[in-house]
């Protein structure tokens, strides 16, 4: 469940819906909240799924904890898990993507390479024949190959993860009153930086009744 795999959706466990089905036995409730993160349904004056993206502006928060307090204590947002994206290049290996040492799997990973030379000569053969230059293919190639990408979902994460620019938090969001006067919030509301008071500096004073009884 933990390996990198499944954190990318590559693939799915059949024990999970086993566990889900007992646990909506038990628990009533969880067939409609999982229809809310899924987004299907929305039940009334209930929270919902929200995302936050993290920008270079909020490395001051740094790990996953602190960014859990301060939402939960600024907005009510409650995060549930971080989706990040990793620039991936032949240098870049998973322990736990490794392919095992055997024979068949040598094999494979040997197939799939000679069919992609092969598919490879084909499309050059084919730019050459039309008069198109084959660089640009090779360009092409070498660009798509630097840009690779892994995108993967921490569920759950540490208090101390660190957060990087470029990911989405996750969170279940609070309902919007009926009283408020819009209904519209801003998303990063729960990011700001709060201003550093010095503590030698007087706050103003808004209630009236301790106003007066100062100036007694």
């Amino acid at each position: 469940m933990f390996r990198l795999p499944f954190a990318q959706g590559g693939v799915f466990s059949s024990n999970m819906l086993d566990r889900l089905l007992y646990q909506a036995f038990v628990k009533t409730y969880l067939v409609d909240f999982l229809k809310i993160l899924l987004g299907i349904d929305q039940s009334p004056s209930s929270g919902y799924l929200a995302s936050i993206k993290i920008t270079e502006d909020d490395m001051w928060i740094r790990t996953y904890g602190r960014l859990y307090q301060k939402l939960c204590s600024s907005m009510a947002d409650i995060p549930i898990g971080v989706y990040r994206t990793k620039q991936m290049d032949s240098k870049t290996i998973s322990i736990e993507m490794k392919l095992p040492h055997s024979s068949e799997a040598e094999k494979r990973t040997e197939t799939l390479r000679h069919r992609q030379e092969v598919m490879k000569e084909l499309v050059k053969s084919r730019m050459q024949n039309l008069g198109m230059v084959a660089d640009d293919y090779k360009n092409a190639e070498y660009a798509d190959e630097k840009q690779k990408t892994l995108s993967y979902v921490i569920i759950n994460p540490t208090f101390d993860l660190e957060l990087e620019p470029g990911d989405v938090v996750y969170v279940l969001r609070a309902p919007i009153r009926e009283n408020t006067r819009s209904k519209r919030i801003n998303p990063r509301a729960g990011l700001f930086r709060a201003p550093n008071i010095s503590s030698h500096t007087s706050l103003l004073n808004t209630y009236p009744e301790e106003a007066s009884s100062a100036q007694c």
